[in-house]
């Protein structure tokens, strides 16, 4: 079953992990990775900055690696299909 997602959905609603339903049907599925092309021409830091300071508001063990994230525990992509 296919089922297609906005860029900004799967960002936000469709991580790796998240589990959802089809629409109009009883079914059940659990997103396991998300391909995409990599972004190298992103400043990995100013974003894991940005990251860091949105996550601040939240405590620490909530946080997870949003708390202090390093550049080697994120991969910019741009998403091309959940």
């Amino acid at each position: 079953m296919v089922m297609t997602r906005g860029k900004h959905q799967i960002l936000f609603n469709y991580l790796p992990g998240k589990t959802f339903d089809f629409d109009r049907s009883n079914r059940l599925a659990k997103l396991t990775s998300i391909r995409g092309i990599q972004q190298n021409d992103m400043n990995i830091k100013l974003v894991l900055k940005a990251i860091e300071r949105y996550s601040s508001a939240w405590h620490e063990h909530l946080a997870g690696i949003f708390h202090k994230p390093r550049p080697d525990q994120f991969v910019l992509l741009q998403p091309t299909s959940a």
